[in-house]
C-alpha cells in the first residue's frame, strides 16, 4: 500500500463560521462539492465521534466509498478525523480569517485500500495526485459559489 499526502489551500470570501457550517456537516458535501455522489451521517455523536459514509468520483474511472469519523473539533477553526474503507488515513480542515474571508487548508494522508488502486499506485502516482488536485479545485470553486448563493453575493466561483 502506498501512502499519499495532500495539502490544499484556498481563499473563500466568507467568514470562518460560514465555511465551518459546510465542512462540519458532510451531508452537505454533494450540495457544494461536485465530486460527491452521496454523503450520509451514519452515527451522529456531535462534533467529535460522528461518522459519515461518503461516495465520490473525480476524474479516474472509479467511484470510492469511504467512512469518516471526526476526532477533534475546535469550531470554527479546526476539524480533524480519520478515514476508512477504500482509503485509510487522516484528514484535517484548518480555517483562518484572512483578507475579508477565510483561508481554508485541507490536509489528507491516506493509503489505498482497494486492490486495483494498490496495483496501479507504482505507475499511476502522478495520476492520483492530478485526480486529487482536480477534486480540491472543484471543492474550492463549489464552496465559493455555494456560499455566494447563500449570502446573495456575486462572488465568482474561480476567485482565489
Amino acid at each position: 500500500m502506498k501512502t499519499y499526502s495532500f495539502r490544499d489551500e484556498w481563499h473563500v470570501p466568507a467568514p470562518p463560521e460560514r465555511v465551518w457550517e459546510l465542512i462540519e456537516q458532510p451531508e452537505t458535501y454533494p450540495l457544494w462539492w461536485p465530486i460527491y455522489l452521496d454523503a450520509r451521517i451514519t452515527e451522529d455523536n456531535g462534533p467529535v465521534g460522528s461518522v459519515a459514509c461518503l461516495k465520490f468520483r473525480v476524474l479516474l474511472p472509479y467511484t470510492l466509498t469511504i467512512t469518516t469519523r471526526s476526532t477533534r473539533s475546535e469550531a470554527p477553526r479546526l476539524l480533524e478525523g480519520t478515514v476508512g474503507g477504500e482509503l485509510e488515513g487522516t484528514w484535517r480542515w484548518t480555517l483562518e480569517p484572512a483578507s475579508g474571508g477565510t483561508r481554508v487548508v485541507f490536509e489528507e494522508t491516506v493509503r489505498t485500500n482497494r486492490w486495483i488502486l494498490d496495483l496501479l499506485g507504482p505507475i499511476a502516482g502522478r495520476l492520483f495526485a492530478m485526480n486529487h488536485a482536480i477534486a480540491a479545485r472543484k471543492g474550492a470553486d463549489g464552496m465559493r459559489a455555494y456560499l455566494a448563493r447563500r449570502e446573495g453575493g456575486g462572488v465568482a466561483a474561480g476567485s482565489t
